[in-house]
């Protein structure tokens, strides 16, 4: 994910032959550029999560003004799901943190909390920065009980300078009341408490949103398999690009060429020797190894491409077999099953809103993401045929116009019974010849 220069910065994932120089290493990884193939389906996957607006219902006005501003940095709810959506496309889970505003001292109560306008409000945790999740079962749920997370805070120096800081805030939820820590490095190296304080909340509310989830708090990436044979196609665009390269100039050879005669390559040059026996010419490669390589890349790309990588464009010309296949309803029952588990964990953050804040939290507001991917049923050559079932009378109007709403050639909301009427007030077809 981090791009075409890491990977070109790493051996492991472009190995240098045990007999090949540090110059040729240099230039042939020079020449490879990285595919992202799981940068596309993480795309392809947040874009058909999100071509539709998260459907929120039975919301108190309090939470509603909330995620216009959800994170206190303009984003919005859908552009901040978005997000975090996408990172635990990548890493399989990603977490979103409901927090307050550290009150000043004195205010130690919800209404105190409120009487100064504080608000709660959302942060998107990678997690990378999930150092420690620790939970216990209480009253018949898995219940978290501490957690610890890597920050890095911004903190103002001399007026006008600013001073990265890293730091790790620890969460703990004891005997019903939830308090937090900070510890920062002293110069020594050693990790020393900075702050803390005492929450009125009644849990941690760290929210995980799952894409392939392996455990409480945890998940792995699920393109793992579309990584490696990633890295696999960059391998093999190097040693490609690498192999048209000497393919494309001709190497010259001399055989019975005097050490002490001097030899002017290039063009407009004419090679010379003091010795009878000498001959020059050109060694071409067959091209062989170029074909190996070029029909390698293709089979990996086959490979991910069944896998559900390769983007489906609609309207961009022929599509192959595989890549309909990847848009069915059955590859995407994975992903339907993903905005579910979605839209499960933003109730949840809508509940800790409600908890914070001192509201019903069984009615914090109710969220959807979208599962209808519009999936195009069946396929071209299927409609071609069904429009010659048509023509020779196999097939009624009523149901060819059914199927082909069924396919979604035509929108749901298609009434054939009002078509039908509109036709009989529009008159006869346009080019049709009138009966005498």
């Amino acid at each position: 994910m981090a791009g075409t220069e890491v990977l070109r910065g790493k051996k492991e994932y472009v190995p240098q032959h045990p007999a090949e120089s540090d110059g040729v290493y240099k230039q042939r990884v020079k020449k490879a550029w990285l595919d992202n193939f799981v940068g596309m389906q993480i795309e392809k996957a947040t874009g058909k999560l999100f071509s539709k607006e998260i459907k929120v219902s039975d919301m108190p006005p309090e939470i509603e003004t909330l995620i216009e501003n959800i994170d206190r940095q303009g984003r919005a709810l859908n552009p901040f799901i978005r997000d975090v959506s996408a990172q635990a496309f990548e890493d399989g889970i990603s977490f979103v943190m409901v927090d307050m505003p550290k009150p000043p001292e004195g205010a130690v109560t919800l209404a105190d909390e409120k009487a100064l306008g504080l608000r709660p409000y959302a942060i998107h945790v990678k997690p990378c920065n999930i150092l420690e999740t620790l939970s216990e079962m209480i009253g018949g749920v898995e219940t978290l009980v501490r957690v610890r997370i890597l920050e890095h805070v911004t903190e103002p120096v001399d007026g006008w300078g600013y001073s990265a800081v890293e730091q790790v805030r620890v969460w703990y939820r004891e005997q019903g009341v939830v308090r937090w820590e900070t510890y920062r490095q002293d110069k020594l190296k050693e990790w020393q408490l900075h702050d803390q304080g005492v929450t009125t909340f009644k849990g941690i509310y760290l929210v995980p949103f799952y894409t392939n989830r392996v455990g409480f708090c945890e998940g792995e990436p699920p393109f793992q398999n579309t990584a490696e044979s990633t890295i696999e196609h960059f391998n093999w665009k190097s040693e490609h690009a690498h192999a048209l390269s000497m393919c494309c100039f001709g190497m010259l050879t001399a055989t019975g060429v005097n050490e002490e005669d001097q030899l002017a390559v290039g063009p407009a040059k004419l090679l010379r020797s003091s010795s009878p026996d000498a001959k020059f010419a050109y060694t071409e490669t067959t091209g062989v190894g170029v074909t190996l390589a070029a029909e390698t890349l293709k089979a990996i790309e086959s490979r991910i491409e069944s896998t559900g990588v390769n983007l489906r464009v609609e309207n961009a010309g022929q599509v192959t077999a595989t890549a309909a296949a990847i848009d069915s309803d059955e590859t995407n029952a994975g992903l339907k099953a993903v905005a579910n588990g979605f839209s499960y964990s933003i109730e949840q953050m809508f509940q800790a809103f409600a908890e914070i804040l001192g509201l019903d939290v069984n009615k914090a507001g109710e969220a959807e993401v979208n599962d209808d991917f519009g999936t195009r049923k069946g396929t071209d050559a299927g409609l071609v045929e069904l429009g010659k079932a048509r023509a020779l009378g196999d097939i009624s109007r009523s149901n060819y116009l059914k199927t082909l709403q069924w396919k979604g050639e035509l929108p749901e909301g298609f009434d054939i019974d009002a078509n039908d009427e509109e036709l009989s007030a529009d008159g006869p077809p346009l080019g049709s010849i009138p009966s005498v």
